[in-house]
């Protein structure tokens, strides 16, 4: 009999509401079916009923028809002054937002939209140098109203329920608490002996083709419309290749090597591929783009321990050379969607050594407790991190508040893992700067 401090400790499983995405996606399969019942009969009807046509085709408006719905149009300008409302040009739109809006959806109506140019610059995160398109903050209204009234409404029915990256509701954390439940429950089936395949995707964003992700989308939306509107925002991600003869169907492009490297550009040769990073389409794009592979693992192969956040790929398995089938499979469907399989970072390792996957640690005991510890670098990276928000504090560019704030701000992030003595080992170096500056 547990104590009630001792029953504290436990954590309980994840609940799992595969039920619940299912009958949600069968929900979503009959309400599609009735409108398009409805507008066929409609368009059906002969001309001496033109009030009840319109009425069944109003009742039921097009993909086009509900981007350019004033209420929607004003929803992604509110969304985008959630974010970035301190930025001068946000706050020019939200300023005049009624007129900013009503704009926008004459010009989509007119057909006389087209995106700005944007800005684009290379960011450092974590050692690792990344090349971003940001978009002008117009551009931005439209692609929030696209995902959120047009593309999330028609592709997330067909989405799995263990893609957990840029979606409402998932993320990180559900990620992590996926995986968790599936090796919980994997250990009480199977034991701790296993393997565990984990796959990555080279220059993921960077080699998504134009044509392959539009086709796939225009599938589900069924709009003429929103295809040439999907055409012309992924137009200006296209690179002029003509200095260099590879072969980028058997070579992954790289748009920061491209973005560096100079010589003649002619635009013969162009290279229509590459969705960028931080748009609401390309982070959609994204999620859905390698949906035949979550499908091909989930239904064609069972695979019942899978789970995906964006690029990065887990299985879990108790045969090893069922994974390599697998693995042979998954190369298959990527080499047809155009997409790059990184091999460094490609692995199958026995479950019993442990696994890192998005910055996190999973391992076992040897009585079957599951731990998740962050990587050490997340620790060394915050220790250098206080050290410079120190420096700030002692110079005045920061106050004493904001250094104690950041600081508990990070740390609440990570109290809920396994990782107590490093927190510990952490909040002494907290303290010790604190202390400096009070004195």
């Amino acid at each position: 009999m547990l104590s009630g401090r001792a029953m504290c400790r436990v954590n309980p499983e994840p609940v799992c509401r595969a039920g619940e995405a299912v009958r949600t996606k069968v929900k979503h399969a009959r309400r599609r079916l009735l409108i398009r019942q409805m507008r066929l009969s409609a368009a059906r009807l002969p001309s001496a009923f033109p009030s009840r046509k319109g009425a069944i085709l109003s009742a039921f408006p097009t993909p086009f028809e509900r981007l350019t719905d004033i209420t929607n149009l004003l929803a992604a300008v509110r969304k985008l002054e959630k974010s970035s409302g301190w930025k001068s040009s946000v706050q020019r739109i939200t300023c005049n937002r009624l007129h900013f809006c009503t704009a926008l959806r004459k010009s989509l109506i007119d057909g006389t939209y087209a995106p700005k140019a944007g800005y684009s610059f290379i960011v450092n995160e974590r050692g690792c140098r990344r090349f971003i398109r940001a978009l002008d903050p117009a551009d931005m209204v439209l692609q929030h109203a696209l995902c959120d009234a047009v593309l999330l409404p028609a592709l997330t029915p067909y989405l799995i329920y263990d893609n957990g990256a840029s979606l409402k509701g998932k993320g990180m954390a559900f990620t992590r608490a996926r995986l968790a439940a599936h090796l919980r429950e994997y250990r009480r089936r199977y034991g701790t002996d296993g393997w565990v395949l984990k796959i990555d995707f080279a220059k993921f964003f960077d080699n998504i083709p134009h044509d392959r992700l539009i086709q796939s989308i225009d599938a589900k939306v069924r709009d003429a419309r929103i295809r040439s509107l999907l055409a012309m925002l992924l137009a200006p991600y296209s690179a002029d290749v003509s200095y260099t003869d590879t072969d980028f169907d058997a070579v992954p492009y790289n748009s920061l090597a491209d973005y560096e490297t100079a010589g003649l550009r002619d635009g013969s040769r162009v290279l229509r591929r590459s969705v960028g990073i931080g748009a609401p389409v390309s982070q959609i794009a994204g999620v859905w783009y390698p949906t035949p592979i979550d499908t091909y693992c989930k239904v064609v192969r069972s695979c019942r321990y899978y789970g995906r956040y964006m690029d990065d790929i887990y299985i879990l398995h108790h045969d090893r050379s069922f994974l390599l089938s697998v693995l042979d499979g998954i190369r298959r469907q990527a080499r047809a969607l155009g997409l790059f399989i990184s091999e460094r970072k490609t692995h199958i390792t026995p479950l019993r050594q442990g696994f890192t996957f998005c910055k996190i640690r999973y391992s076992f005991t040897s009585s079957g407790r599951l731990l998740m510890r962050p990587v050490r670098e997340t620790f060394t990276r915050e220790r250098r991190r206080l050290k410079r928000l120190y420096q700030l504090a002692a110079c005045g560019k920061i106050t004493v508040t904001d250094y104690r704030d950041l600081y508990h701000s990070w740390r609440s992030g990570w109290i809920r893992f396994d990782c107590h003595r490093s927190l510990i080992s952490l909040d002494k170096t907290y303290r010790r700067y604190l202390d400096d500056l009070q004195h």
